[in-house]
């Protein structure tokens, strides 16, 4: 494997390989500094490239987050605060746009999640609300406030919504439940990371949910699997390069913070490493049955933000605009020849399926 400059440490940080250990607490470790040193186990394919129909008014901005529910891809743009659904194919369904100060209408669209009957939950920050739209016409139904606190992230899975980055009475707390909007703290708060009075950076994402639901807390090397109401911690990473306090000078000093993306799969657990003043090209890769870890070369797959955005089927899902696509080289792949003639730099964007192999 090759480094340039930061991305030397970049690779050490994610690319660990097949070195998992047993701590004293039962949770496999995995050494990202040794991954560094060992060749991939696994490639990716990509399976299709899936466009996002454009029109006069589904035009996509900046991407908060992406659900994908019952072969319908439910996406969120942040600057629009509309929730956009897609059908498998990329053709555009319905919009939810509610912003507004009426009954039933959100100011802002901070964070969505869905139930298992595909009702959608939109949680807006600024009066932290939540807002039910019920399926399948999404008419409003009914809203809880969260009491003495406001969240960063929601997620609904097993009958349970969870909460990620409560903050309340000068804490952040790591994971909690919600329950009509009182909180029950799963993950508490740890004074080195969570103190608002401090540097309190915001994690791109810490739930991953795919038919099973993955939390990793802001600047933790633990990952959790949610199920019923408990929160079990299935493996850790470690460095010497994971961060041990919010107190660093985030220009100068390089750190793991975490996961910035993680998702389960059939077979896999994919996703990117979190980490300051770094670009990496690596996926992150970790095989439960046989605990074999390894990092992906994966420069040659189209992606705006690095970070693996979701799963679909089988398959792990990222997003990449046409711009990107049009100017940059991605190297021999016929599907993307045949997208080119499909896309402008005007269009929406462009979903990228795509599965991991052993090598």
């Amino acid at each position: 494997m090759r480094y340039t400059g930061y991305i030397v440490l970049a690779w050490c940080l994610v690319v660990f390989a097949g070195c998992t250990s047993k701590t004293t607490d039962d949770t496999f470790t995995i050494d990202i500094d040794l991954l560094a040193s060992q060749d991939p186990l696994f490639k990716f394919e990509i399976n299709r490239y899936i466009p996002l129909e454009t029109k006069d008014d589904v035009l996509l901005g900046f991407i908060r987050n992406i659900e994908y529910r019952n072969g319908m891809y439910f996406i969120s743009d942040w600057d629009s605060n509309i929730i956009h659904i897609f059908d498998n194919d990329g053709k555009h369904l319905f919009s939810l746009s509610k912003q507004g100060r009426g009954p039933g209408e959100y100011i802002s669209a901070s964070h969505f999640t869905l139930d298992e009957e595909m009702n959608i939950y939109v949680f807006c920050g600024k009066t932290t609300h939540i807002y039910k739209y019920a399926y399948p016409d999404y008419k409003f139904e009914s809203s809880i406030e969260i009491i003495d606190g406001n969240l960063i992230e929601i997620c609904w899975h097993e009958d349970i919504m969870w909460g990620a980055n409560y903050l309340s009475n000068m804490k952040a707390e790591g994971l909690v439940q919600l329950n009509n909007g009182v909180v029950d703290i799963i993950i508490p708060f740890r004074k080195e990371f969570d103190d608002p009075t401090e540097r309190l950076l915001v994690k791109p994402q810490s739930f991953y949910y795919s038919e099973t639901l993955l939390f990793n807390q802001r600047m933790s090397p633990d990952v959790y699997r949610l199920s019923g109401e408990k929160a079990e911690k299935i493996f850790k990473i470690k460095s010497k390069h994971m961060v041990r306090s919010a107190d660093f000078d985030p220009h100068t000093d390089i750190n793991i913070l975490g996961f910035n993306s993680l998702f389960q799969g059939e077979n896999f657990i994919a996703g990117t490493l979190w980490t300051n003043n770094i670009h990496t090209y690596d996926i992150f890769v970790y095989e439960p049955l046989t605990h074999r870890a390894s990092l992906i070369d994966a420069r040659n797959l189209p992606r705006d933000s690095g970070s693996i955005s979701a799963v679909s089927g089988d398959y792990f899902v990222t997003i990449v605009s046409p711009a990107r696509l049009i100017h940059e080289d991605y190297g021999k792949d016929r599907l993307l020849d045949e997208l080119m003639s499909k896309i402008t730099h005007d269009c929406n964007p462009v979903i990228v399926e795509f599965s991991i192999r052993e090598i």
